[in-house]
């Protein structure tokens, strides 16, 4: 029984669950499912469309691909939520995953981030940088990173 359902408060109210329809964030997916399950919290479902606002308008069709991948990954997430009796709303926002993510979770009012971590090696996180880096780095609220 989760602790809403006992009617003692829950540590997670409302669970930021980021994914990018990679088989790689599956398991972070499933956690956040599992924890929001358990927990009574809300799920939002975030899909961000990496979108480089200077590549011009010659790759609008390359970007309405990714919104329609998106959204069907996160309307995904959504209904089997909702299978297993968990409140959860789709979100699909354009902008650069990093900060759109930290963005999104507080203007939610989210209180646990979760998202997958890639394999990457030392030398690839140092000069590339990582998604699950920046918002572990910079959030203000819980992250739970889940390797791929």
């Amino acid at each position: 029984m989760s602790p809403a359902a006992r009617g003692g408060p829950s540590i997670y109210r409302r669970i930021l669950c980021a994914t990018d329809a990679s088989p790689e964030t599956r398991r972070a997916t499933d956690q956040a499912l599992a924890l929001a399950e358990l927990l009574g919290a809300e799920l939002l479902a975030l899909y961000v469309v990496d979108v480089d606002y200077h590549t011009g308008i010659h790759l609008r069709a390359e970007v309405l691909e990714e919104e329609q991948t998106g959204l069907a990954c996160v309307n995904e997430v959504v209904a089997e939520a909702q299978q297993r009796g968990v409140a959860a709303r789709p979100l699909l926002v354009k902008g650069e995953p990093g900060p759109t993510i930290l963005d999104v979770a507080e203007s939610e009012g989210a209180d646990l981030v979760v998202l997958g971590r890639h394999g990457q090696g030392l030398l690839e996180k140092v000069l590339l940088g990582s998604v699950a880096s920046y918002v572990a780095e910079h959030s203000r609220v819980a992250v739970l990173l889940v390797p791929g």
